[in-house]
């Protein structure tokens, strides 16, 4: 791994510690932790952690429609040009779009654990397996 691909594995993992991404580490898969980001920051492991993601090509409808409902903007690449699922069209201001909705966007792609920076076909994620962000819902 270079030191470039490092650092974006860094900054990767910084942006999705909050939504509970799994990592593998030497051992097994587990939760990120600050802990175990800060050792990677550090140097203090000889091991490469990678994150769990799911393809965005696994995206569902139904997954989209609630990316929408936070993101009005949001598109669903519905014509099978490679490399993108999802876009944030120009907004009402034209062809850019908001800070405050592409932050929006991000978080949203966090939260489900995508890959959006293309780190699997690079090595530095492993895809997830299917059920492993699965949310479970408990009736009370």
């Amino acid at each position: 791994m270079t030191q470039e691909e490092k650092q974006e594995l860094i900054v990767s993992l910084c942006s999705m510690l909050a939504y509970g991404v799994m990592v593998r580490t030497s051992v097994s898969a587990k939760p990120l932790t600050c802990e175990i980001l800060s050792n990677i920051i550090e140097g203090k492991n000889n091991f490469i952690i990678l994150p769990y993601l799911r393809p965005m090509e696994s995206m569902t409808l139904e997954e989209f429609q609630g990316l929408r409902s936070k993101c009005p903007h949001a598109n669903f690449n519905q014509t099978n040009v490679p490399d993108w699922i999802v876009g944030i069209s120009g907004s009402d201001y034209g062809r850019i779009s908001r800070v405050d909705e592409i932050s929006k966007f991000i978080d949203w792609l966090n939260s489900h654990h995508f890959d959006y920076r293309g780190l699997i076909p690079r090595g530095l994620a492993i895809e997830a397996p299917e059920g492993m962000y699965e949310i479970v819902t408990l009736s009370i």
